[in-house]
């Protein structure tokens, strides 16, 4: 891209390799500073998530714009997933995930997305475990960066945190007045306070303080099948009324209030590891775009009307 030199003793130069003419091609999809096309960066140990209440609102895919599946070996499943992602023009970024085989090929998934798509992105411990199984996720983009904001969690303790969090509320409504035990205090965050701890109320109240059913709904409801997909909490046939239906209140005042905790709950700080996941769905309008937050949501871990 030097000085043009063309004469007997030979040429150099005069390749077009910047925005050095009226057109401005290269600042497109290039900077036009020389550099080579940008090419997909690899953010390993990521995963994107796009699904939640959130989805109800924009789509069952709301901010993804397509998948593929097949078993190969990841290379070429790099290869194919840049390819389709290059001819698409609504897509920037893609997420792979590996699952891995007990024998034969591995079997890999890319979804795709773009720098405004209606996600979130977090940190995983590869390899990640399921119910069935093992897999490792990553992320590829444009860039030096991946401009998909940081997931945002309900901030409330989860798995045995949680239960021990209960176990120091309960107490304190069977005793009024009484404050929390030091070791409690770590775990009575506001967000607890706010979304979990009047599901437990309520129910207290309505079994009349009675410690054993009270015990047996809310862990019917810690072991009950829910998902991202907001209807295992919000649709018919959940597993508040279903699965726990003779376990758990009836009345639609508190059911609201346990529909909460469990949205907060599958809101809270994504956790996948070897061990397991839990976590990471958009319930809750802690992203930029405020879907949830108008009608006919309130943007606060609450079904939709």
């Amino acid at each position: 891209g030097s000085k043009p030199v063309w004469n007997k003793d030979g040429t150099s130069g005069g390749c077009l390799n910047a925005d050095l003419f009226p057109k401005k091609h290269l600042a497109v999809d290039g900077n036009g500073d020389y550099k080579c096309p940008q090419k997909y960066t690899e953010k390993d140990n990521t995963v994107i998530t796009n699904e939640g209440l959130v989805s109800k609102v924009i789509g069952k895919i709301a901010g993804q714009v397509g998948s593929i599946e097949m078993e190969t070996t990841k290379p070429e499943m790099v290869r194919l997933c840049t390819e389709k992602c290059e001819k698409d023009k609504d897509c920037t970024i893609f997420r792979m995930t590996e699952r891995i085989a007990t024998s034969g090929k591995n079997t890999y998934h890319c979804k795709f997305y773009n720098d405004n798509s209606i996600a979130a992105q977090f940190t995983v411990t590869n390899p990640v475990r399921n119910n069935t199984f093992t897999y490792k996720a990553s992320v590829f983009h444009k860039g030096d960066k991946l401009l998909l904001p940081e997931f945002k969690e309900c901030n409330v303790p989860v798995g045995d945190d949680l239960k021990i969090a209960v176990g120091c509320l309960i107490p304190m409504m069977l005793m009024q007045g009484s404050k929390p035990l030091p070791s409690c205090l770590p775990l009575l965050t506001e967000d607890f306070s706010t979304y979990i701890a009047p599901a437990v109320s309520c129910t207290a109240v309505e079994f009349n303080l009675n410690v054993t059913k009270v015990t047996e709904c809310l862990e019917c409801l810690a072991n009950a099948e829910i998902s991202c997909d907001s209807d295992s909490i919000c649709g018919e046939g959940n597993a508040v009324t279903n699965e726990c239906g003779n376990k758990c209140p009836k009345s639609p005042q508190c059911l609201s209030k346990i529909r909460t905790s469990l949205l907060c709950q599958t809101g809270s700080k994504p956790v996948w590891n070897k061990d397991g996941t839990s976590g990471g769905c958009l319930n809750a309008d802690l992203f930029p775009k405020k879907y949830l937050a108008e009608s006919p949501g309130n943007g606060d871990y609450k079904c939709l009307d």
